[in-house]
């Protein structure tokens, strides 16, 4: 026997026991539902429908499988080195006058003031059409200024047909009018302005080319 059976055999009977207890039939049954549950522990079950099974859950067929995403790579920033900074330093040179001369590293060196002193002969190249050249001697130098005298010339060398040849320092020529100029410095030495077009840089020792053609 279900207890649902059960029930409704015990509210039969306390229907037919007590006709006039209860005036509609659900009480009855109420009645004898209660007295079910108190012998099983509470448990009755009138007025309770049975869950439902769940239903299991249908598996998606030919659905691919979603894929993980990939890890993002860390890009690491590298921080640029800053280009080295020329250096420049300031050289106090005892033996020029104390002239402080600018020397940066990467440029060419200038010329040494001291390349020209007393007794030193200078030569000056200059012309147009052809190519004259002049000797003069220092006979006095004074901090940055130099004191010169014109020199004489002595062929060694000459081309009749081209009228060319070489030429060496004369004697020092003490008549003519010497001149005062300050020794400039460049990338490839020192020098002196003879005057705006020309000018004489230290003799070095060998024959000067010259022409006369004009």
């Amino acid at each position: 026997m279900t207890a649902l059976q059960w029930i409704v055999k015990e509210a039969k009977a306390i229907k037919k026991k007590y006709p006039k207890r209860f005036s509609k039939w659900t009480e009855y049954v109420a009645q004898a539902s209660a007295i079910y549950a108190s012998k099983h522990k509470g448990k009755s079950p009138v007025g309770k429908k049975k869950a439902a099974p769940k239903k299991a859950a249908k598996k998606k067929v030919g659905a691919a499988p979603k894929k993980k995403a990939a890890p993002k790579k860390v890009v690491k920033k590298v921080a640029k080195k800053a280009a080295p900074k020329k250096s420049v330093s300031l050289h106090k040179d005892t033996k020029s006058h104390n002239v402080n001369i600018r020397v940066m590293s990467g440029y060419k060196k200038i010329g040494n003031l001291d390349e020209i002193n007393k007794g030193d002969i200078l030569v000056s190249h200059w012309g147009y059409d052809q190519t004259n050249v002049d000797f003069y001697t220092v006979i006095k130098k004074t901090g940055l200024g130099v004191t010169l005298a014109p020199m004489g010339e002595k062929i060694v060398e000459y081309n009749s047909n081209y009228m060319s040849g070489r030429v060496l320092p004369g004697e020092i020529n003490y008549t003519a009018k010497t001149i005062n100029r300050k020794i400039k410095k460049y990338s490839g030495g020192v020098y002196v302005s003879i005057n705006t077009f020309a000018t004489a840089s230290k003799w070095n020792g060998q024959p000067q080319y010259f022409s006369n053609y004009a």
